[in-house]
């Protein structure tokens, strides 16, 4: 079980690692708001 005080410093980790879109809580899902982030990612390609 996770603290829901902790998902802000996982999305903060993953920002450090240069993730370019980074959602963090405890009913976010690996699919959530994935047309979202692949358009942003097609706008700046050189993010991860």
């Amino acid at each position: 079980w996770v603290h829901p005080d902790e998902f802000q410093w996982f999305r903060e980790q993953g920002e450090a690692l240069g993730f370019g879109s980074v959602f963090s809580g405890p009913l976010v899902r690996s699919s959530y708001r994935a047309d979202e982030q692949r358009a942003a990612a097609r706008l700046n390609p050189t993010r991860r």
